[in-house]
């Protein structure tokens, strides 16, 4: 059987797979808006499936951290910038890095979040006139069989 780390050492190889998890995020969000700009709904539905996933992976990381950090400063709800403020001596230097990339990551991320919310919010506004225009009831009835016959249409409502 394989000794054990201690807490620090296994609360540092977790921070680095987090932020595996956020690169792996932050790469899924690009692939998002590529899917926009390039109207491919099919790399949407996928990078959105994908983002799901690393959410779930990050929420249970977020989990096995707080463990983690209830182990070793007695508070599972402890923030890691304050950990000096706990322990006795200087950090691991892996901890720090793994810390601060964490911490850098996971701002780009959330930047990388805003950009796909608004351009999100702008393919849909910019979509919507043409929707309405494409249902809108007009003198020419579109022909559904060959009869003549109206397509039932009815107002498209934003949602809020």
């Amino acid at each position: 059987m394989e000794p054990r780390a201690d807490p620090l050492s296994e609360l540092t190889t977790l921070l680095r797979r987090e932020l595996q998890l956020v690169d792996a995020l932050r790469d899924a969000l690009a692939r998002q808006r590529a899917g926009i700009a390039n109207d491919d709904p099919g790399a949407l539905e996928a990078s959105a499936r994908e983002v799901g996933r690393i959410v779930f992976g990050l929420e249970e990381a977020r989990r096995r951290r707080a463990t983690l950090v209830g182990a070793i400063v007695g508070d599972r709800a402890f923030p890691l910038a304050r950990f000096e403020e706990r322990l006795a001596g200087p950090l691991p230097e892996e901890f720090v890095r793994a810390r601060a990339d964490l911490r850098e990551a996971g701002q780009g991320a959330a930047h990388e979040v805003l950009i796909n919310h608004a351009v999100l919010r702008q393919a849909v506004e910019a979509g919507e006139p043409m929707l309405r225009q494409l249902f809108a009831p007009t003198d020419d009835a579109p022909v559904i069989d060959g009869t003549g016959g109206r397509v039932p249409t009815r107002p498209l409502r934003r949602r809020r």
